[in-house]
């Protein structure tokens, strides 16, 4: 019995100690629309008491009816006085060249792809920031991508 309660415990504890990495971990959902060029998903989110080292990951949730092989997105993140602290254009490639399967994990038409877009970006201590992520793929209305989010995580 005390056993399986010291096990239990160190499992909260790791499980505790996992989720205190994460300083954002959202998605953000489309409607039947799309999304919708030149309108930004944006995610909002702040540091405590120390500066951290944080590696910031684009998630796409996204089905087997999308157009594309790959998704062009811009993200910019700003800090609480809306400077530019990081701006891209990136490319995620969502679907084999070769075979044309989707790449990330899912069951039936439904897939999430995790991509890491920046490794080892320094935010400053008792801040604010923001990012805000724009699709670039020349479509108004971009069908087939269902969610986006946002992971940032300290290292």
């Amino acid at each position: 019995m005390v056993n399986n309660l010291f096990r239990i415990l160190i499992f909260l504890i790791i499980m505790i100690s996992c989720n205190e990495k994460k300083l954002i971990d959202k998605f953000k959902d489309f409607d039947q629309r799309g999304w919708i060029s030149n309108t930004p998903s944006i995610f909002n989110f702040s540091t405590k008491d120390l500066d951290y080292i944080t590696n910031v990951s684009l998630r796409i949730k996204y089905d087997i009816e999308y157009p594309y092989q790959n998704l062009y997105y811009n993200f910019n993140i700003l800090d609480s006085i809306d400077t530019i602290v990081k701006k891209e254009l990136n490319e995620m490639i969502l679907f084999d060249e070769i075979n044309g399967k989707p790449l990330g994990s899912g069951i039936s038409k439904t897939f999430i792809l995790d991509e890491k877009i920046i490794e080892n970006l320094t935010l400053k201590k008792n801040s604010s920031f923001s990012i805000h992520i724009y699709q670039k793929m020349r479509e108004k209305n971009l069908i087939g991508i269902k969610s986006i989010g946002v992971l940032v995580k300290k290292n």
